[in-house]
């Protein structure tokens, strides 16, 4: 499992350094406030970049990344909501002590988009990639909060567990992440190891019923005429069944504590390429048994 040491490179986005001093003396939009109602930034955390350096420690991220159109303020803002929404992530739903990023994981902003993606997740070197907010003319609030790659981080992050753990934690051979990945193979894989084996439930449960029929959620994408077959095998593939199946998760169990964290998921989990909330009802011990394998790693 890597471990890497956070390094300042950047003496001029430290503490104290060129960044903040700018900052401070003319201030900035926070549309970071808008990613969770009612959660302050703990006061250790300032309105300057040197907080990037802070939450790569405090949640052990090999590293946070930019393009080149990010501008200052947008990197302030995007850090300062990854910060509130690791907040909420790892005290409700993780519950990893804080060690969110294992040492391996980089989040990157507007810096490797791919065309038609509000976010990608890179296996071979565990990247995620969130992208910038659109251009527009809506005022940049509501473009901040509601365009790019916001509401992104739970997905995203799910594939980062499944990659991982099958890479470090449970390994096999012949099948690399946990899931078993792009495939649309629909029968249990049955191999070795409770983090596989917990996967292996979760996705029976997403695609089949009790009975051993196709589930209807399942079913329904199956039958969409205005999806293309390629489209179908992209939601199908386990890979995408189970990182939908987690940030859903992850909205119910907020809602539940009544926490709405736009950084992490969406606002509203309606749509036919998503379980619905019965379905989470049936798979959601499972992903509690998932995630609590995952912390005997930690």
């Amino acid at each position: 499992m890597p471990r890497n040491k956070v390094i300042d490179t950047s003496q001029e986005a430290s503490k104290g350094g060129a960044a903040e001093k700018w900052w401070s003396r003319n201030g900035m939009q926070a549309y970071y406030k808008g990613m969770r109602p009612n959660l302050s930034m703990p006061s250790k955390y300032k309105d300057n970049e040197s907080n990037v350096f802070q939450v790569r420690k405090d949640y052990n991220l090999r590293d946070i990344g930019f393009g080149n159109w990010v501008t200052m303020e947008d990197r302030i803002n995007y850090v300062n909501s990854l910060i509130i929404a690791l907040l909420d992530f790892d005290k409700y739903i993780l519950k990893f002590k804080k060690d969110v990023g294992f040492g391996a994981l980089t989040i990157t902003y507007g810096q490797r988009g791919k065309k038609g993606a509000l976010a990608h997740y890179e296996p071979a070197n565990h990247f995620i990639n969130l992208s910038r907010y659109k251009e527009g003319k809506e005022d940049k609030t509501i473009r901040f909060l509601a365009t790019g790659g916001i509401q992104s981080l739970a997905h995203e992050y799910a594939h980062f567990l499944d990659f991982y753990g099958g890479q470090y934690l449970n390994k096999n051979s012949r099948i690399y992440a946990l899931s078993g990945g792009v495939t649309i193979f629909k029968d249990k894989y049955k191999v070795n190891g409770n983090l596989r084996s917990i996967m292996d439930e979760i996705l029976n449960t997403l695609i089949f019923t009790k009975n051993g029929k196709l589930s209807a959620y399942y079913q329904t994408i199956l039958d969409e005429k205005k999806f293309s077959n390629g489209y179908k095998s992209y939601l199908l593939s386990r890979v995408e069944l189970f990182a939908r199946a987690f940030e859903t998760f992850v909205y119910y169990e907020l809602k539940k504590k009544k926490v709405s964290n736009y950084f992490l998921t969406h606002t509203s989990y309606k749509s036919i390429t998503y379980p619905s909330r019965n379905l989470y009802l049936k798979y959601a011990p499972m992903m509690r048994r998932f995630l609590a394998e995952y912390r005997k790693f930690i």
